[in-house]
């Protein structure tokens, strides 16, 4: 292993596992850790105490570059007391990461920067955000202001629709402190395209687009989740002429507004956007990589992924692009009993060797742990099985048939994942 860099991956959940696995595979890299990591990253990598603080297991396992997953440590500064120690981190600084951490104040400098949006307005008192909702005719979103999993928006039909969530959001609070303060944003229409861009201050990479499927299930009424499923890339911005305008619009904008403001933003900067009538708009920012998109997405990278993640922390561009390959992946999560309310944890998974073995699919873990020989449920959202394929049918197949040997008591899982792709091709 002499000369090979030694790399730690904050986070426990699939999107960690999924890097984790890329950057073991990319020929520069020798030893990786993840803090605290799942069941799966235990089979290939070294799972850290999770009351370890990151920085101190940077120092004690001399770690060449980290990786952060979740939005959580990049809003409590990680990024911040990486650089004051010298340690090569990928992330942007708790400044830059306000773009996630506020949707009020991203929506205002994203109006500011002249980047597409809802009409939008923000609300610290109920009864004036549910009145806001009269000049929509009840059609209107509601988001918590801040961090809330990935589950902070309620989109509303009815009046009935704005009284519920303002009261989840505000009264209950059922996001925390998150739901202080609200934006009530028009309600739009259109499909939701997912979009990363790899950012070093001002230059960024884009990788390929990808769909999240948020909801449960395909049913109306399904409740909104951390995402059921993903594709890479998606049908609907899919051109290099889609993406240009994309990084333009979306990050370039929002890339320079932060650095004039002398919050420089480096990692992942990931604009959710619905595809409308008149074009692409923002629905909001992410300041790390989206979960479950990554895993579809790094399923496609067939160049160095450390070389990817490199580009966070040069301050020259890329001389060789990454290498993406040819055809799609199509992401399936397997969910908990009772997610995403109450997820049921303790059961045994059965069959995960037999999907394994099954080509061009791979099985990356979220909510497991792994002890004497068994893998058990461990949280809401416990696998994720993504497959390559030419064409959206030929990668649902492979993975639906690779969910068949997997069992573990209450699974649930969403069984359209690219499916309305299927029918175009076929129309």
């Amino acid at each position: 292993m002499s000369g090979k860099k030694r790399l730690l991956v904050v986070g426990s959940g699939a999107r960690e596992h999924a890097i984790a696995k890329a950057l073991s595979e990319s020929p520069e890299v020798g030893d990786v850790y993840v803090l605290p990591g799942n069941g799966g990253t235990a089979t290939f990598a070294n799972n850290l105490d999770a009351g370890m603080p990151a920085i101190d297991a940077a120092h004690k396992h001399k770690i060449d570059f980290t990786i952060v997953g979740p939005e959580a440590p990049l809003g409590d500064g990680i990024v911040n007391r990486f650089r004051r120690d010298s340690l090569s981190i990928c992330g942007p600084t708790q400044a830059a990461a306000s773009v996630e951490l506020s949707k009020a104040d991203t929506r205002l400098r994203a109006h500011r920067a002249k980047i597409p949006g809802p009409r939008f307005a923000i609300f610290t008192d109920r009864e004036a955000a549910a009145h806001h909702s009269v000049l929509f005719n009840g059609h209107i979103v509601y988001k918590a202001d801040g961090l809330a999993a990935g589950k902070g928006a309620y989109v509303c039909s009815t009046y009935r629709d704005v009284h519920d969530a303002l009261l989840k959001l505000m009264v209950e609070k059922k996001h925390g402190n998150a739901g202080d303060r609200v934006v009530a944003e028009e309600k739009l229409s259109g499909p939701e395209v997912s979009v990363h861009a790899l950012c070093n201050g001002l230059q960024a990479i884009m990788l390929p687009s990808s769909q999240d499927y948020k909801r449960l299930h395909a049913g109306p009424g399904a409740p909104n989740t951390g995402g059921m499923g993903a594709i890479a890339p998606s049908p609907i911005l899919y051109s290099q002429s889609d993406l240009a305008l994309v990084k333009a619009t979306f990050v370039d904008r929002m890339l320079e507004s932060l650095a004039e403001d002398e919050r420089p933003y480096s990692g992942f900067l990931y604009p959710g956007l619905m595809v409308t009538d008149s074009g692409p708009r923002l629905l909001e920012y992410n300041c790390r990589a989206g979960d479950p998109e990554t895993t579809s997405l790094l399923a496609l990278l067939e160049s160095s992924a450390y070389e990817l993640f490199l580009h966070s922390i040069s301050d020259q561009k890329f001389r060789t692009p990454p290498k993406w390959g040819e055809g799609v992946a199509v992401n399936v999560v397997l969910a908990a009993a009772g997610y995403p309310e109450k997820p049921k944890t303790g059961m045994p998974i059965h069959g995960l060797e037999i999907a394994e073995q099954l080509a061009n699919v791979s099985v990356i873990h979220a909510g497991t742990k792994f002890v004497d020989g068994t893998y058990y449920v461990a949280g809401g959202r416990v696998l994720n099985i993504v497959a390559r394929g030419a064409n959206f049918e030929e990668a649902r197949e492979r993975v639906y048939e690779a969910i068949k040997y997997i069992e573990f008591e209450g699974m649930q899982y969403r069984r359209d994942i690219g499916e309305e792709y299927v029918q175009k091709k076929a129309a």
